[in-house]
């Protein structure tokens, strides 16, 4: 009895440490391909910049955009939820696949992706294969997923 009761309980914790799904996938890919054209036929990693927002897009998210996805081989789309001239000049530094947007008109909202936080997505074709709130504890995890 014992036994099974220490079975259920490995199974739950396995269950519980897997990737949490983004729930407003189908909103993302449809924002994505509808409002900037982008094609989701291969891998890349998405960067969500709440430009917008006091606190969000904080100088270390955007440092840490700047020294990690500097030169990457994989498609980076930057795209920032408002045009802050001072960060479009900072991020147009950036070298390699990396192509920045701006959401001049609000249209991240209407498909419910306006969020109080930064958001880094992997995208391997048209699904997610990991997503993160950008914070400063995640920013390891997120290394491990941009290359």
């Amino acid at each position: 009895m014992k036994l099974l009761s220490y079975s259920s309980l490995i199974f739950i914790l396995l269950l519980s440490s897997c990737a949490q799904k983004f729930e407003r996938q189908k909103e993302l890919i449809n924002y994505l391909t509808n409002v900037h054209q982008v094609e989701l036929n291969n891998s890349k990693n998405i960067i969500i910049l709440q430009s917008g927002f006091c606190g969000a897009c904080t100088d270390a998210v955007v440092n840490f955009v700047l020294d990690n996805f500097n030169d990457l081989d994989k498609e980076t789309i930057i795209i920032l939820t408002s045009d802050r001239k001072d960060l479009v000049k900072k991020l147009q530094t950036l070298g390699g696949n990396v192509k920045l947007l701006v959401d001049n008109n609000s249209r991240i909202a209407k498909y419910g992706l306006r969020y109080s936080s930064d958001m880094f997505f992997r995208m391997d074709g048209s699904s997610i294969s990991y997503w993160t709130f950008i914070k400063e504890e995640k920013l390891k995890s997120i290394r491990k997923h941009i290359k």
